[in-house]
């Protein structure tokens, strides 16, 4: 009777240690920004992976309840106020998306370029005015940081609109190249300043809206976002909860030997 009542208190572990794996891979996300369109299909998205979403034109003036920071814009620049922000962020530990654009855009894209040099290690990015790279499929770079190429699956390429061009960016800091452009971008804690945060940047705010094709991107980018993320408990130091659960049925199993008469 008393290895039932063990086995019944197992159960009841296993099933909270599930909850709290499920409920800790869903992630709470701000997206903002000037293209309402675009926004309103990566909300969307990532409302379909699980995640919780405001979606804002407005950058909010709390950051502290996310667990990453999506911009999603082509003609606004974002102001000295909303760049310190987002730089605060960072370096507390949070994940930020930026967008870049083609020429159009250039006006935004010196903003980015001012905050990414702010915060990457060594600086000398730059962002746009360099013409159009161009409409297609951009390669992705297996080995780039933090496991964005493969968790959770396993990304070849991002379907571009019509991309503007990264330079300054070299290694496992290229995301994605088209026509031997770097198009895409990313940086771990490791490369910014303070050694807290990631930073990711994707040179075309069309590619949201062909979510069919870049579903999985978006998974990849909001997984790596997250990794450098301090406002939610993470699930990395729970053990699996299958695994767990068997531990514990064979030392729960091991007692009742113990138990039994010779």
């Amino acid at each position: 009777m008393r290895f039932v009542a063990v086995l019944r208190q197992l159960a009841v572990v296993f099933l909270c240690l599930s909850a709290f794996s499920a409920s800790a891979q869903a992630g709470v996300v701000h997206i903002f920004g000037d293209r309402s369109g675009d926004r309103a299909n990566l909300a969307s998205s990532l409302v379909g992976l699980g995640h919780t979403v405001v979606n804002t034109a407005a950058l909010a003036t709390d950051l502290s309840g996310f667990d990453a920071v999506w911009h999603v814009g082509a003609f606004s620049a974002l102001g000295s106020g909303q760049q310190t922000q987002l730089s605060g962020y960072i370096q507390s530990g949070g994940g930020v998306h930026l967008t870049g654009e083609r020429p159009c855009c250039d006006v935004m894209n010196d903003s980015i370029e001012t905050l990414i040099n702010s915060l990457v290690v060594g600086g000398g990015v730059s962002v746009g005015r360099q013409g159009d790279s161009g409409a297609g499929t951009a390669l992705v770079n297996a080995g780039v940081v933090g496991g964005l190429a493969s968790a959770p699956n396993l990304l070849s390429g991002l379907v571009l609109s019509a991309s503007g061009v990264i330079s300054g960016v070299s290694g496992d800091n290229v995301f994605a190249t088209f026509n031997g452009q770097t198009v895409a971008a990313a940086w771990d804690s490791v490369d910014l300043l303070g050694g807290a945060g990631r930073l990711s940047l994707v040179m075309d705010v069309n590619w949201f809206s062909n979510p069919g094709a870049n579903l999985a991107a978006f998974a990849n980018v909001q997984t790596f976002l997250e990794g450098g993320a301090q406002t939610q408990p993470q699930a990395q130091a729970v053990p699996e909860p299958a695994s767990l659960a068997l531990v514990l049925l064979g030392i729960a199993a091991f007692g009742a030997r113990r138990r039994m008469p010779l």
